[in-house]
C-alpha cells in the first residue's frame, strides 16, 4: 500500500512538473509575440562610392551598447511596421561626431515607433574627421531614398521627419534648416540637442570633430542652426533634462525662440533630471511621460 501510494506522489510530481514546464514556455511564445523583431532591410547609402572622402583610414570598429566607432560607410536601417500608417521617422542617433550610438539612440526605438504604425529609418552616417559637408551628405541621401522607395514601403512623402540624439540633433536639425528642394524633412525631433557652435554655447568636442581645429567665421554662422530658422523650417519637439552636464541648454532654448520668432511650431519639454545621453533607457525618470508627450505631438503633427 505504501509503495501504490509513493508511485501516485511520483506521478503527481512528475505531471505537476510537465504542467509547469508546458506553463512555462507557453508564457515564453506569448513574450515573443509580444515583442516581434520588427521587419527591416539594411541599405548601402552609396553603392557606388561615397562623394567626399573624410580621410578616416581606421577600420569601422564596434564599441560597447551599440555604438560604432570610423564610420566610413554609411547604411540606412529601415524598420517596417506590420501595419503602416505612412508617417516614417529618420533617427540620426548622437555620438558627438566621434562614434555613432546605433543602440539606445537609434535602432532600440523601433519598436515603439513601429507599434504606432510608424516606420523608422536609422541612419549610420559617416564621421565627418573636420569634413563638414560629409553627415549632411548622408542626411540628404537618406532622405531621397526614404523618397524613392515611398510607394514600397508605404510611405507618405509629406509625413517624413527627423529625430536626432545630441550631435544627431545638430545633424537633424542642420537639414531642417538648410535642406535642398528635395529633402525638407516635414517635422524635427530633437532629444538634448547640439544645436550651436558658438563658443561658450556648443559643444566642444562635436564641434572639432565637425568644423576642425580652427573654422571659420562663416563655417561657425551656417552651423549655428538657431542663426538660420526661417518661416519654412519644420515643426520642432524639443526635449532635454535641467542637470544635462554635456549639452548647455542654451543650445536648445536659443532654437526654441528663433522658432517662436519665425512662428514656426514647437514645444519644448525640460525635465528635471536624467543627465545626457539616456536615449530610451528605462533608467530614465520620465521616460514613460515623454514617449506619452512625443506620441500626442505626432498624433497632431501628422493627422
Amino acid at each position: 500500500m505504501r509503495r501504490f501510494a509513493s508511485i501516485l506522489i511520483d506521478n503527481l510530481r512528475m505531471k505537476k512538473t510537465q504542467l509547469l514546464t508546458f506553463l512555462f514556455f507557453s508564457m515564453c511564445s506569448i513574450a515573443l509575440a509580444q515583442t516581434k523583431v520588427p521587419k527591416q532591410e539594411i541599405i548601402l547609402l552609396w553603392p557606388k562610392g561615397v562623394p567626399t572622402e573624410s580621410g578616416i583610414t581606421t577600420e569601422e570598429k564596434k564599441l560597447t551598447e551599440g555604438r560604432i566607432a570610423n564610420v566610413t560607410i554609411p547604411t540606412l536601417t529601415v524598420y517596417h511596421p506590420e501595419h503602416p500608417n505612412g508617417t516614417t521617422v529618420l533617427i540620426f542617433p548622437g555620438g558627438g561626431y566621434f562614434i555613432v550610438s546605433m543602440g539606445q539612440e537609434g535602432c532600440d526605438w523601433a519598436n515603439w515607433f513601429n507599434n504606432s504604425g510608424i516606420t523608422v529609418a536609422v541612419l549610420k552616417y559617416r564621421m565627418p574627421n573636420g569634413h563638414c559637408k560629409i553627415p549632411m551628405e548622408d542626411a540628404e541621401q537618406a532622405m531621397r531614398i526614404l523618397k524613392i522607395n515611398a510607394g514600397k514601403w508605404n510611405i507618405n512623402t509629406k509625413k517624413i521627419g527627423v529625430m536626432g540624439f545630441s550631435a544627431g540633433g545638430h545633424l537633424a536639425s542642420t537639414i531642417a534648416v538648410h535642406y535642398s528642394k528635395d529633402t525638407r524633412p516635414d517635422f524635427q525631433i530633437l532629444i538634448y540637442p547640439v544645436i550651436s557652435m558658438k563658443n561658450g554655447i556648443t559643444h566642444e568636442g562635436s564641434r572639432k570633430q565637425l568644423l576642425g581645429e580652427n573654422p571659420t567665421q562663416d563655417e561657425i554662422n551656417y552651423y549655428s542652426n538657431e542663426l538660420n530658422v526661417t518661416h519654412d523650417t519644420p515643426p520642432a519637439f524639443l526635449m532635454l533634462t535641467s542637470d544635462d552636464p554635456i549639452v548647455n541648454q542654451t543650445n536648445s532654448i536659443n532654437y526654441y525662440q528663433e522658432l517662436q520668432r519665425n512662428n514656426i511650431s514647437v514645444t519644448m519639454h525640460i525635465y528635471t533630471n536624467g543627465g545626457h545621453g539616456f536615449g530610451n533607457r528605462q533608467s530614465f525618470p520620465y521616460l514613460k511621460i515623454f514617449e506619452d508627450e512625443l506620441s500626442s505631438w505626432l498624433n497632431s503633427i501628422c493627422k
